[in-house]
């Protein structure tokens, strides 16, 4: 919402359950698999708020330097992965608020991403016309609390999306994908 709002309202009665605010638009909501009390939502304010909504109150906050535009969370555990306007895609421990990963690798705002069912990669595309896969993405692995570290998983693929890809409606399956290196 524009206005930084977001209501859980019931399907039943139309009853407004719970009322969040950001101070900026929120781009992103995300319900938890690992707890369903728990919604994370990401906002222009910089923000990804995790709330509690057995109480309707934050539980913890997220800072990053700029804005977030998606939130998502890794399969079956509690930890966030949002997508951030500054480039970067990092990954948050919902329960202490510790920054787990830093990946850098887009030059420009990344779109869309995915955690694997089993967590052991990330993929990410961007407003860069490329696509990276981290792997491994060791979520087990020492903290990385440093926001200007370099990606702290191994970018395994890059794949650059030639100019004007998917733009024509008439596109076949035969035109190039772009060049893959390791």
């Amino acid at each position: 919402a524009l206005d930084g709002s977001v209501r859980v309202t019931s399907l039943e009665s139309g009853k407004v359950l719970a009322s969040m605010t950001h101070e900026g638009s929120v781009e992103a909501i995300a319900w938890c698999s690992f707890d369903d009390k728990w919604l994370a939502t990401a906002g222009m304010d910089g923000n990804v708020v995790v709330w509690d909504l057995s109480v309707a109150a934050p539980r913890i906050t997220l800072e990053h330097k700029e804005g977030v535009i998606g939130v998502t969370w890794v399969p079956n555990q509690p930890l966030l992965s949002p997508l951030s306007s500054d480039t970067s895609i990092r990954v948050w421990d919902a329960r202490s608020g510790e920054c787990i990963r830093t990946l850098r690798a887009h030059e420009d705002i990344p779109l869309a991403w995915a955690v694997s069912a089993d967590a052991t990669c990330l993929i990410s595309g961007g407003d860069d016309r490329k696509a990276y896969v981290f792997a491994p993405l060791d979520l087990d692995a020492a903290k990385d609390n440093s926001d200007d570290a370099a990606a702290s998983s191994t970018v395994h693929t890059h794949v650059a999306i030639p100019p004007g890809a998917g733009e024509d409606a008439d596109a076949t399956a035969d035109a190039p994908a772009g060049e893959a290196s390791d």
